[in-house]
């Protein structure tokens, strides 16, 4: 028998946790098991080829909210061409209206729902020698006639027992890839748009074979990213300080990602993560909203303060990213609260503001209160809200356009001194409302723009807003641009300043010890000619280094751009004002 587990991912670089979970299960079975990786994106004639040349006795799916739109066709065409081939569906978006689904789509053979392990390894004993009978397998749905039986999924397994997912990868197997990990299953709380609760209370593996695993894939893997899946990794605080002081030192450049309760956190906890190594850590923190009414209604209970001072201090850190989430169209939050949300959390300067929108997820209180609180869906997936209790369509377009420009501009991190200066005059989430009417105002949204000419559109917005102190935002601008574009002729609006000499003046500057001493310290050995490969000197009309600094005097800028290929985390040049 050949078991053939297949994923479809958003993106190949997705390394898929669930499926290799169920591989490892099965290695003890009298079958041959294999692992298919494909992505929505591929054609679907494509994966329906790809899955057929495999010849499998049973094919496995794991399916979510991003992939049951490639999926379902893809089973649909598979039973066409090779009817004895035994589907078996799991994951979220099937474990929940199981019955109604297979009634809906008789080509599906088995569903597995919850957690996975054990029942899709006792399904495969009854595929292989007919024991255990169906009826004994919690978790599973089956086939009788033309009627659908199913069992109740079982009571949550004790992880000590559950199989480790990468142990048959190796370095090239995981190469570029983003790796999932989950240190704990369960969350402790009952957040109204998600599963996480469901999926009981929070049990932990041993903690040395977490510290074994993630040196495995950390050290002597290589792996770049391992994002923790688990859904809220501080929940212990003694576990959480044991995994910061053991992550902190592995020898090792892997970035680590977490999802975390930013009110969770306390001053021993901070103190540990700082001399944390840049861009080691990632935290992702879900805010959502904090209007205290829409708290309430999805069954949070934040406590803002805490979420505030903890977030700036980690910000201080200067260490650690820090990802903070908001979702539009929760209950009890209209589009008035939704901007006051949006500058709460844009106030605490994250390194990404993340705006999601709701979707209603089958299993969930709201996908369960749906009608109740009048949500209108869409009827395919995700399933987002096209309108909520009390924000309509047209708003949540508006709010669209909004995520589209803090993608572009914020969260890019390409503007951070230009939009530092703008939206520090203004509402942040009034700035980037009125940034958005413009793109929409002049068909930018439907067009693709360069890095380039996002710069250029952003000024020609300042232009046509009637800024005061456009020539200030010009250099500003300059100022971004350069930190990331070296030995370029500069766009002709940003009125480069030429210096005949400008050669000479950067080896004479280059001959200075006190100059050399602000450069990264693998450039200082060298001779100025191979220094000066990696620099830049440019001249502003004012000091851009100085906030709001507006009289013209022009200033010297000196960028270093040696450490640009070394750090995925920022790309950006130094600079420091420098006396010519």
């Amino acid at each position: 028998m050949k078991i053939l587990l297949v994923d479809v991912a958003a993106k190949y670089i997705h390394a898929p946790l669930a499926l290799r979970y169920l591989r490892e299960s099965c290695r003890d079975l009298a079958a041959e098991v294999v692992l298919l990786e494909q992505t929505v994106n591929q054609p679907l004639d494509q994966i329906i080829a790809a899955i057929y040349r495999e010849e499998p006795t049973v094919v496995g799916f794991s399916c979510y909210i991003w992939n049951i739109a490639v999926v379902i066709p893809v089973i649909k065409a598979l039973k066409k061409i090779a009817p004895q081939v035994r589907i078996v569906c799991g994951g979220p978006e099937v474990s929940y209206d199981n019955v109604a689904l297979m009634g809906i789509h008789p080509y599906i053979d088995y569903i597995i729902s919850g957690e996975g392990e054990v029942p899709f390894r006792a399904l495969m004993g009854h595929l292989l020698v007919g024991n255990p009978p169906l009826n004994q397998i919690a978790g599973i749905s089956w086939r009788e006639g033309d009627h659908v039986e199913y069992t109740q999924s079982i009571t949550f397994q004790n992880l000590n027992h559950v199989p480790k997912p990468y142990s048959a990868d190796t370095p090239a197997t995981l190469a570029n890839r983003i790796v999932y990990y989950e240190a704990s299953r369960g969350c402790p709380y009952r957040c109204a748009y998600c599963l996480s609760g469901l999926a009981g209370k929070v049990r932990t593996l041993p903690m040395e074979r977490i510290k074994e695993e993630l040196h495995d894939l950390a050290v002597v893997k290589g792996v770049k990213q391992i994002k923790f899946v688990d859904r809220t990794f501080n929940t212990n605080r003694k576990f959480t300080l044991e995994m910061f002081h053991y992550l902190k030192e592995l020898p090792t450049d892997t970035n680590f990602h977490f999802e975390m309760r930013a009110e969770l956190l306390d001053d021993e906890i901070i103190d540990v993560l700082r001399d944390v190594p840049l861009g080691k850590f990632q935290f992702e923190i879900g805010i959502q909203s904090t209007n205290s009414a829409t708290l309430a209604a999805v069954n949070r209970r934040d406590d803002w303060s805490k979420i505030k001072h903890n977030v700036l201090a980690v910000n201080k850190l200067g260490n650690i990213h820090q990802h903070l989430d908001l979702i539009a169209g929760l209950p009890e939050e209209d589009y008035a609260s939704f901007g006051q949300s949006f500058n709460d959390v844009y106030a605490l300067r994250p390194d990404m503001l993340q705006l999601g929108f709701l979707k209603l997820i089958k299993g969930s209180e709201l996908w369960r209160s749906r009608q109740e609180y009048n949500y209108m869906v869409r009827d395919y997936p995700p399933f987002e809200v096209l309108s909520a209790p009390c924000l309509s369509y047209a708003e949540l377009l508006v709010l669209k356009d909004v995520e589209e420009i803090v993608e572009t501009y914020y969260n890019s991190g390409n503007f951070p001194h230009t939009l530092s200066a703008l939206v520090d005059r203004e509402d942040a989430f009034a700035f980037y409302e009125k940034i958005s009417t413009y793109f929409r105002r002049e068909g930018f949204f439907e067009q693709r723009h360069s890095l380039e000419n996002q710069f250029e559109i952003l000024y020609d917005f300042i232009i046509a807003e009637g800024y005061e102190k456009k020539d200030y935002y010009r250099e500003l601008l300059k100022l971004d641009f350069l930190c990331h574009f070296r030995h370029r002729k500069l766009p002709e609006w940003m009125q480069h300043r030429e210096m005949p000499t400008y050669k000479q003046t950067l080896f004479d500057l280059l001959g200075r010890e006190s100059v050399l001493n602000l450069l990264a310290s693998e450039l200082r050995t060298l001779a100025p000619r191979e220094i000066l490969k990696q620099v830049h000197l440019e001249i502003f009309n004012c000091d851009v280094t100085a906030i709001y600094s507006i009289e013209p005097v022009p200033t010297a800028i000196l960028f270093d751009y040696s450490h640009q290929h070394k750090a995925w985390f920022n790309r950006k040049a130094h600079f420091t004002k420098i006396t010519i």
